[in-house]
């Protein structure tokens, strides 16, 4: 099965609820769940040595099948981020890569 990440890096004031606004978005198209990115997360102890350091920007990433629904998800997102950040004034970029189940 082939699945389209739909990788939402910003830049706010508020990094924290941004994110989760940006994540309700995600579950409006009825995922699951999604994979925040905070550049100021620090591990805290009982994190293994060899976790994933945080990433260099603020990000929100979902993963939807690719499938007939894909193209009408990828502007309903497009459509209701762009109305999100006039709301909230925040600067975005959402980037899309097709994935393969395995990876």
């Amino acid at each position: 099965m082939r699945w389209v990440a739909a990788r939402v890096v910003f830049e706010s004031a508020d990094g924290g609820v941004t994110a989760d606004l940006i994540a309700s978005r995600f579950f409006n198209l009825g995922l699951k769940g999604v994979v925040m990115e905070d550049p100021g997360l620090e591990p805290t102890e009982g994190w293994g040595r060899d976790a994933l350091k945080p990433g260099p920007e603020n990000a929100v990433t979902g993963y939807f099948e690719d499938d007939a629904r894909t193209t009408r998800r990828c502007q309903t997102l497009e459509a209701d981020l762009m109305d999100l950040a006039a709301e909230r004034g925040f600067r975005h970029q959402l980037e899309y890569t097709r994935v393969d189940e395995a990876d």
